[in-house]
C-alpha cells in the first residue's frame, strides 16, 4: 500500500523533469534488449576464445605464452564486464522493480561497487588490446623502442584519462560529470588513434621490405589483410563508444534514442574488440604452414640452380662460360639472402604476432 502512495509523486517528479511514459519503456527495452545482445555476443566471443587457444598451440611454431596469455586475460576482462552488466540487470528490474519508475532511475543510478568495476575493465581491455598490437609492432619493426615510443605513450595517457573520469565520477558533483564524460571519450578516442598509428606502422614496415623483395608478397599481403581488418574493426567500435559517451547531456535525463544508442554500443563494442583480436591471432597462426615453409623451399631451390651452375663452369672448356656462372653465382647468392630475410621476417610475424 505504501508503495502505490508513493508512486505518483515519483511519477510526477519525473514527469516534471520532461520523463514520459514512451520513454521510460523505450529506455527499459533498450537496456533489456542490449543485455540480451551482449550475452549472445559472449556466446560466440567463448566459442571463438576456445578454438583461437586450440589452432594457436596446434599450429603456431613459437613457444612463446605471451600473445594466448593477452588473449585470455582480454576474454577474462570481457566476461567479467558481463558479469556486471548481468548483476546490474538483477539489480534494476529485482531490487528496484517496484514500478516502471523506479526500474528506470535505476537505470541512472548504478552503485559504484558495479560502475567503478565495470569503468576499470574497461581501461584493463583497452589495455591488453592495444598492448598486444604495439607487441607485433615492436617485434616487425625489429624490436626497435623508438617506433612504438608514440603508441605506448597514447596507451598510457589513455588508461589516465580513464581512470580520471572513473575517479572524478565517483566524488565530484552531479553537475560536473560532464567534463568527466568528456574525459572517458577523449580516453575511447585515443584508443581507436593508438590502433590506427600500429596498425599504419605495421603495414608500413611490411610494404617497405617488399619493395626491395621479389618474392612472398603474397603470404605478406594475407598478414597485412589480417592485421588491418583487426585493427579497423578495434578502432571502429572505440570511435562509436567514444561518441555515444561524448554525446550524453550535462545533465538531466538522455533521450530514448539517445539512451538506446549508447547502451547497445556498450554492448556491441567491447566483445566485438576482443572476438576480432582472438580472430586475428588464429588466422595468423594458422598461416604458419603456409607462410614459412613456402621460404625454405625457395631457399633450397637456388642452392640446386646454385649446383647446376657451378657443374656447367667445370665442365665447359670455354673462357666465356666463367662470367655468366660468377653472375649466376652471385644472383644465387643474392636471391638467397633475400629468402633468408623474408624467411625470418614471416617468422617473426607467425611466432611473435
Amino acid at each position: 500500500m505504501s508503495s502505490s502512495g508513493a508512486s505518483p509523486t515519483l511519477h510526477d517528479a519525473l514527469a516534471q523533469l520532461g520523463v514520459t511514459t514512451a520513454l521510460e519503456k523505450a529506455s527499459i527495452g533498450d537496456n533489456l534488449n542490449a543485455s540480451m545482445f551482449q550475452a549472445l555476443l559472449m556466446g560466440i566471443y567463448t566459442v571463438v576464445y576456445v578454438g583461437t587457444m586450440y589452432i594457436y598451440h596446434l599450429k603456431a611454431s613459437s613457444k612463446r605464452q605471451l600473445v594466448p596469455l593477452t588473449v585470455t586475460l582480454l576474454y577474462l576482462a570481457n566476461l567479467a564486464q558481463f558479469g556486471i552488466q548481468w548483476n546490474a540487470a538483477k539489480q534494476q528490474l529485482v531490487d528496484n522493480g517496484d514500478t516502471r519508475d523506479t526500474v528506470f532511475l535505476a537505470l541512472y543510478s548504478a552503485p559504484l561497487r558495479l560502475w567503478i568495476p565495470a569503468n576499470l575493465l574497461n581501461v584493463l581491455v583497452l589495455a591488453l588490446g592495444d598492448g598486444l598490437l604495439i607487441w607485433r609492432c615492436y617485434n616487425v619493426w625489429n624490436c626497435s623502442v623508438i617506433v612504438i615510443a608514440l603508441p605506448s605513450l597514447l596507451v598510457f595517457i589513455e588508461a589516465a584519462l580513464l581512470i580520471a573520469s572513473t575517479i572524478g565520477t565517483a566524488v565530484v558533483a552531479q553537475s560536473k560529470t560532464g567534463i568527466m564524460d568528456r574525459l572517458s571519450a577523449a580516453g575511447f578516442l585515443l584508443a581507436a588513434c593508438t590502433t590506427i598509428i600500429t596498425t599504419t606502422l605495421i603495414a608500413y614496415r611490411i610494404h617497405t621490405f617488399l619493395r626491395n623483395q621479389d618474392i612472398a608478397a603474397r603470404r605478406f599481403k594475407n598478414i597485412v589483410d589480417i592485421v588491418v581488418q583487426s585493427g579497423a574493426v578495434y578502432a571502429l567500435s572505440m570511435i562509436v563508444v567514444g561518441t555515444s559517451v561524448m554525446m550524453a547531456p550535462d545533465s538531466g535525463f538522455e533521450s530514448a534514442k539517445l539512451y538506446g544508442f549508447s547502451v547497445w554500443t556498450q554492448a556491441f563494442a567491447f566483445p566485438v574488440a576482443g572476438i576480432s583480436t582472438a580472430v586475428m591471432v588464429a588466422r595468423v597462426a594458422m598461416l604458419t604452414d603456409d607462410t614459412v615453409a613456402p621460404a625454405t623451399s625457395f631457399h633450397i631451390s637456388g642452392l640446386q640452380f646454385h649446383a647446376r651452375s657451378t657443374a656447367l663452369t667445370t665442365t665447359g672448356a670455354q673462357l666465356t662460360v666463367d662470367s655468366p656462372s660468377d653472375d649466376t653465382e652471385l644472383a644465387s647468392a643474392s636471391d638467397g639472402e633475400k629468402g633468408s630475410s623474408s624467411s625470418n621476417l614471416e617468422k617473426k610475424m607467425v611466432q611473435d604476432v
